[in-house]
């Protein structure tokens, strides 16, 4: 799942003209693993991080605050 989350995000990326790395921390502690964490690497503009935030919040339910971004 982490693999497919990873995935999307660096194929929305992509066609937002970015160049990401990705790290998705899984809860596997229920009974279906989902998606908990992201850290975005790569230079993002402001605009450009709102609308990954966003797209990672309504696509992933991974909340602004589990979303890290470093350079």
């Amino acid at each position: 799942i982490s693999q497919k989350v990873q995935a999307y995000v660096w194929d929305k990326a992509q066609s937002m003209g970015l160049e990401i790395e990705t790290e998705v921390t899984m809860n596997v502690t229920g009974s279906y693993p989902y998606p908990e964490a992201i850290c975005i690497h790569g230079s993002l503009l402001e605009s450009q991080r709102e609308q990954l935030t966003q797209y990672i919040m309504e696509n992933f339910a991974i909340p602004a605050d589990r979303q890290t971004y470093l350079p």
